[in-house]
């Protein structure tokens, strides 16, 4: 029988002990179904990638077993396949699995992500949009433009640069060189007729004037000879664009590919001129652009300053007409300076030591590792290389074979530059491919480099404070920026037909209603401007844990005096608030991390229903945390609370810092700290519901050797407020969830052994998806969410409707009030629930932004949030109000966040799991520091297997938000 929306009928329970009896069963068969009949025998029929234009419809039947129905895990399973989840389940599989290893899932040939971006259809808007809430008057930082092109064709060209030398960021001043010696073929499209993307790709207004659509050329670069291709591949109607702009051919609300083309066309015309000028960035949102900084740019430290920028990329309204999406853009980039001074501040040491330790030469390394460099060492002589790595001894014992034998660096600068090198003890950099050695004094760092590393806590922090400007002074900024980019002046864009309205757009907006909070004994809060107070007034924990075995770590010297008055006052603050602390078992000292492991050992051997740890650290230092977290989460099974002595010591002071970890402690211990009153919830939570978080998170760029994390978080109660995570470790770069399926069933069992039933509908809000891989990432965890629960009942028979949601945070859209009244804070941000589903929306796509949080610093950033799938037809107004009233249960404040609780905690899940590996990725780091790795050689293959059992956390704490 085909699969659809109907529940088993035998009661959960006979259906859990059924899978504590037996595991195993076959969920079906594998059947062709060309005839759309919903049933017929088993076929080999050849797959419907080997034919694009063919793709039978398929179906699973399902197999008689006379094992009795239940919940179960199977080894034994046939070929599952991608669910028709373009609308409700209905029993079509339309894309076919993968492969049946599912090691190899993650695979994914460019032919099937065409596909899937091909066959799946996103959700309609389901309405004409929300109406709840009062209406707020907004600007958005976009600017409507106007394309009337002079040709009715754009033509594409292909650029074929035959050389190896010419790195990236070269190919752009090459191309033009290269356009100006062959000028001729140009003289159809005019001076300023052709965009080039600074890779693989020409735009123009005319056909080069070549008797073939293939034209080579060679022309010169640094002494070699270079072959330039440039084929044209394709004939860009732009008339498409402007019968899609007047309605015609909107299929779906989807763009045809032509359309698409075009869009993608004129993106990239708009990045030509600047581009040429400034350095460029692109990113999964758009292109920033960054001029050489006119004034002394700010310092970050370590070699690094900031310089400022805007971004710009081509968005669509939701009538159609294309906007140039405009907003400020900050990044750091290498301090132009010599190689000795940018090691002083990395090392932060004003005179370098003669002697460096082992770890000071690995930071450097690290810090050298990829930077493009010019040697100083001869005059009139400019070349540019990359640090491939550091000789692992001096300069002064590091030899190479010369024209009279074996001679040292530290000789052959002496004899054939007559330079008597001041650092001799310090390694030398191996440059380029083939390895120069260059002493690190003879070196400076090139110009307009920009920092793609991650940046550390104190650089971050400056960047930030200096980034962080008020609404009102961030849209002078914007439009300041627009004015010097004078899109309407631009050469190009003129030659194209495009120009720019120079105002921002007007929209309306909807401020929505926060929800009423409940607390202990029937008390409630109504949250003002985003935040609520619960230090003052007679507030209880709305379920208050009991701290009745716990124990103290101290690894600062100097706080052991103020323990004591600190342990009083956080029992005071805590009775306040309905939750009972005893009286800590002891109180240790440590000095060293290695202690760490033995005292915790030691309190759980005395103590083996202690329930909690507090250690205090003398700093923020995310080496000691990571120990902590990894020792007692993954090896002891013991909750911890990490607590800096100055945090203590305001703690003592601020009522409002107490409360904040008294949240996070109670929380820990198994309490519930605040609920949303039943009468007011949301009716989606009417019916058994599992709200899931998910997220992956990336190594920085640099961090070789690290793997991707995943974490998905499933609620277990009808809030919801407590929340269970599961966490995986994955191939790096791959965005989307590879053991989702896996994951997801641990937590459905989770929920039924909670509850005692079955969820009937699955809400993910899944963060970390750039709208590129949207389809990719809904194609894969989609089918494994189906294929979860399929599994847990061996006839098929629970299919619970899914809304599939995806959280946007890195994305450019800012609002701003066009009434004073409207401005909120010191900032004059938007107020906290303002939402948005109109204008800069998606013309028919489901989606809308929401800024759920009062900006206390800068400008509020709204989340943009996208409907995937959406089985359960919820009505804007009804998705709005529910992602509003999660943003308000995060555990860890008493503030809506910006984006919702379970989004929030899977961000805490994959962090807390990238401290789990910290240490033992360092460590691997260290012993490579004289390996292959070092030398410019490939990272080493990541063992998941490995990697995920370090990061699995202990039974004692996997039921618990050990994680907040």
């Amino acid at each position: 029988m085909d699969v659809s929306r109907h529940h088993s009928t035998a009661s959960f329970d006979e259906q859990i002990a059924g899978h504590a009896a037996e595991l195993g069963g076959s969920l079906g068969k594998l059947v062709s179904d060309e005839t759309s009949s919903g049933s017929g025998s088993s076929s080999e029929t050849s797959s419907p990638l080997d034919s694009p234009r063919h793709s039978p419809s398929l179906s699973i039947v399902s197999t008689p077993s006379p094992r009795k129905a239940g919940i179960y895990d199977s080894d034994e399973t046939d070929a599952l396949n991608f669910t028709d989840f373009s609308k409700p389940m209905n029993g079509k599989l339309t894309l076919p699995t993968r492969i049946n290893n599912p090691d190899s899932v993650d695979k994914y040939t460019p032919a099937m992500k065409k596909r899937v971006k091909d066959e799946i259809e996103l959700p309609l808007r389901p309405d004409d949009g929300g109406t709840k809430g009062r209406a707020i008057s907004l600007k958005a930082n976009v600017f409507p433009l106007v394309v009337k092109p002079k040709t009715p064709y754009i033509y594409h060209y292909d650029v074929e640069i035959a050389s190896e030398r010419i790195k990236k960021d070269e190919k752009r001043a090459f191309f033009l060189d290269f356009c100006k010696a062959n000028r001729m073929i140009f003289k159809t499209a005019g001076r300023y007729g052709f965009a080039y993307d600074g890779e693989k790709n020409m735009y123009t207004i005319a056909k080069l004037d070549t008797p073939q659509k293939r034209f080579v050329s060679k022309s010169t670069f640094k002494g070699e000879t270079v072959k330039v291709c440039l084929t044209q591949v394709g004939e860009l109607n732009v008339n498409a664009l402007n019968d899609f702009l007047e309605g015609k051919g909107r299929d779906f609300g989807e763009m045809s590919s032509d359309v698409i083309d075009v869009v993608n066309a004129l993106n990239i015309v708009l990045r030509n001129q600047p581009s040429n000028k400034y350095v460029s960035v692109r990113g999964v949102s758009g292109a920033a652009f960054f001029p050489d900084p006119k004034s002394e740019p700010l310092a970050l430290g370590g070699g690094l300053e900031l310089w400022p920028g805007y971004h710009q990329s081509i968005r669509h309204s939701q009538v159609w007409k294309p906007l140039l999406n405009f907003d400020v853009a900050n990044t750091a980039f290498y301090t132009e300076q010599n190689m000795i001074d940018f090691i002083k501040d990395t090392l932060r040491q004003s005179q370098l030591r003669p002697n460096l330790s082992k770890h000071e030469l690995m930071k450097i390394e690290k810090a050298v590792k990829g930077l493009k460099i010019e040697p100083i060492h001869r005059q009139g002589v400019v070349r540019r290389y990359k640090i491939m790595g550091l000789s692992r001894t001096s300069a002064r014992d590091t030899y190479f074979d010369g024209e009279n034998g074996r001679i040292s660096v530290d000789q052959y600068f002496r004899e054939k530059y007559n330079i008597s090198l001041r650092y001799p003890c310090l390694p030398v950099a191996k440059c380029g491919g083939k390895g120069a050695l260059l002493p690190l004094e003879v070196l400076k760092i090139a110009p307009r480099q920009r920092y793609q590393k991650k940046l550390g806590d104190q650089q971050l922090a400056t960047l930030i404070r200096s980034a962080a400007k008020p609404a009102n002074e961030r849209q002078k900024e914007i439009e300041n920026w627009v004015q010097k980019a004078a899109i309407n002046e631009d050469p190009v864009a003129k030659a194209f037909g495009i120009s720019m309205e120079r105002d921002m757009v007007n929209l309306k907006g909807r401020v929505l209603e926060p929800p009423q909070l409940e607390y202990g004994d029937k008390m409630y809060v109504k949250p003002n401007k985003g935040a609520w107070d619960i230090s003052r007034g007679n507030y209880q924990f709305k379920k208050s844990g009991s701290l009745d075995s716990w124990a103290i770590i101290s690894l600062d010297d100097r706080s052991r005096h103020a323990i004591k008055d600190f342990v009083g006052e956080m029992q005071h603050h805590a009775r306040g608030l309905g939750f009972h602390i005893s009286h800590p078992k002891k109180a240790y000292e440590a000095y060293r991390t290695a202690d760490i492991f033995h005292k915790l050992d030691e309190i759980v051997e005395t103590w083996p229903d202690v329930q909690l740890v507090l250690f205090i650290v003398p700093r923020k230092d995310s080496l000691t945390y990571a120990d902590v977290k990894r020792i007692a989460d993954t090896e002891i099974g013991v909750m911890t609370q990490v607590l800096c002595a100055q945090t203590m010591q305001k703690a003592m002071k601020q009522g409002s810092t107490m409360v904040n970890l008294l949240l996070k402690i109670n929380t820990k211990v198994g309490g519930q700290n605040v609920s949303i009153p039943s009468k007011m919830r949301s009716p989606i939570m009417n019916e058994p519901v599992i709200v899931l978080g998910a997220d992956v998170t990336h190594p920085a760029a640099g961090e070789f050797g690290r793997p991707s994390i995943a974490a998905i978080v499933g609620s277990m109660d009808p809030v919801p407020s407590k929340f269970i995570a599961t966490v995986s470790v994955q191939e790096r770069r791959v965005e989307y969830i590879a053991d989702t399926k896996n994951m997801i069933k641990k937590l459905l069992k989770k929920f039924y052994s909670k509850n005692k039933k079955k969820p009937q509908k699955i809400i993910m809000y899944r963060d970390g998806v750039g709208e590129g891989q949207f389809k990719l990432v809904l194609a894969h965890e989609m089918r494994a969410i189906r294929e979860a629960c399929l599994e847990l009942e061996k006839d098929g028979g629970y299919t619970p409707g899914i809304t599939f949601v995806c959280v946007q945070k890195r994305h450019h859209m800012r609002l701003f009030c066009n009434d004073r009244n409207d401005m909120v804070g010191k900032s004059n941000n938007i107020p906290a629930g303002t939402v948005v589903d109109t204008n800069i929306c998606h013309p028919s796509q489901y989606d809308f932004y929401l800024c759920s949080h009062a900006g206390i610093q800068g400008t509020s950033r709204p989340t943009h949030y996208h409907v995937l799938h959406d089985d359960n037809d919820y009505k804007s107004d009804v998705l709005q109000n529910f992602t509003y009233q999660l943003c308000h249960t995060y555990v860890r404040c008493t503030r809506s966040v910006s984006i919702p609780a379970p989004t929030y905690y899977s961000h805490l899940v994959a962090f807390r799991a990238r401290y789990h590996l910290q240490s033992v990725v360092d460590n691997d780091s260290e012993s490579s520091y004289a390996g292959s790795y070092s030398r410019g050689g490939p990272p080493p293959a990541l063992d998941l297997h490995k990697l995920d059992q370090m990061i699995t956390v202990r039974s004692e704490l996997a039921s618990l938000m050990y994680f907040v």
